[in-house]
């Protein structure tokens, strides 16, 4: 069946916004003097909560991080964001096309999900709740933050489709019981299925896979 509810996650889907996290988790590296692999580093962090890819950071010194660690990543990648924040190419009009409701479904805190969306012109598609992790107490990849917008939607798991660019979204997701469009632009361009989740590669395809009838 057609889509007929669509739940985005936002840093890597709606927004294009990751590379400077990492930026921001690199600089802050260097400042505790941990020699992180900057090699797979923005695989490892992609879709994580900010708390664990700070962990992660803690796992290369022998020095205990600063208590404020977390929030001495968020402003350094503000500076960063100041002038690479962006809709994801093709989401603009994307969203134009979509006729199913959306809503967004991220890690972030409630007041970034407003602030990335007012800024990137998209919270005009976006009238109904957002799903934040710090809202409801559980984050992705457990299925939990899914199945609570599930339940206060008040939707059929089956018509609904999750937008996911990262391994842990997808998990999350696919865990829920969803189906999953996963966001992949470093991959061809030509959509590829495999079970209940799909890989694409053009967010301009997006409008078309949610209508098709799987």
């Amino acid at each position: 069946m057609t889509a007929r509810t669509v739940l985005f996650d936002l840093d890597g889907v709606l927004v294009d916004s990751q590379d400077a996290e990492v930026l921001a988790l690199l600089e802050f590296a260097g400042t505790v003097h941990a020699r992180v692999p900057a090699e797979g580093f923005a695989e490892r962090v992609a879709g994580r909560r900010m708390s664990e890819s700070v962990a992660i950071i803690g796992q290369y010194t022998d020095d205990p991080l600063p208590n404020d660690a977390v929030e001495r990543v968020r402003e350094i990648a503000e500076r960063y964001l100041a002038t690479r924040l962006r809709a994801t190419p093709g989401m603009v009009a994307a969203l134009r096309e979509i006729t199913a409701p959306a809503y967004v479904v991220s890690n972030s805190p409630l007041g970034m999900i407003e602030d990335r969306l007012r800024r990137t012109g998209l919270a005009g598609f976006f009238t109904g709740p957002h799903f934040s992790a710090y809202e409801l107490g559980t984050w992705k990849p457990d299925p939990g933050l899914y199945r609570q917008a599930v339940r206060t939607l008040g939707v059929d798991p089956e018509t609904v489709v999750a937008v996911e660019d990262s391994e842990v979204g997808v998990r999350s997701a696919h865990d829920a019981g969803l189906r999953v469009h996963w966001y992949r632009p470093d991959r061809s361009e030509e959509s590829r299925c495999s079970g209940r989740v799909r890989v694409f590669g053009d967010m301009r395809a997006l409008p078309e896979l949610l209508a098709a009838r799987v």
